[in-house]
């Protein structure tokens, strides 16, 4: 990844779920433009699918190259031109080649530019859309911290 300064690109999808930056990355063919057109669906707004660029900031401001911004490609059905915006702060990384071990994991974060971003394994999540939208908007609380029967 490039230096904390300069930008990076990198091969993911990326929306806006009330103003903030949800990175969905994943191995070639792991459903992250399905994912991005479900959040979609539920109210989020595209920033970018397939190649997002990662701008420095604190936290990393996520955006569309140029000549794909606006455009999401869902397999089977072609390129489509959808409302976006242009960028939004990354608050999660959501990681569709992972899953989570454990009912309560630990709450993970992942680098970008330097700077620490909320991560979500879920690879198999079986409410993926809805869970991702409601970690991308609510505080995470530590089950190491706090007693759950």
């Amino acid at each position: 990844m490039s230096a904390p300064d300069e930008p990076a690109s990198v091969h993911a999808s990326a929306v806006a779920i009330e103003g903030r930056g949800v990175l969905i990355v994943g191995p070639s063919g792991s459903g992250k433009s399905a994912l991005a057109a479900d959040l979609i669906s539920r109210s989020a707004t595209l920033i970018a699918d397939d190649r997002t660029l990662i701008l420095p900031g604190s936290p990393p401001l996520l955006s569309a190259p140029s000549r794909t911004s606006g455009m999401i490609e869902l397999h089977g059905i072609g390129i489509l031109h959808v409302a976006n915006v242009t960028t939004a702060p990354a608050a999660l990384i959501v990681d569709l080649g992972s899953e989570a071990r454990e009912r309560l994991p630990d709450l993970g974060e992942r680098l970008l530019l330097n700077c620490p971003v909320r991560l979500m394994f879920a690879k198999g999540h079986p409410t993926l859309a809805a869970a991702v939208t409601l970690a991308a908007t609510a505080t995470w609380i530590d089950p190491k911290t706090h007693f759950v029967e």
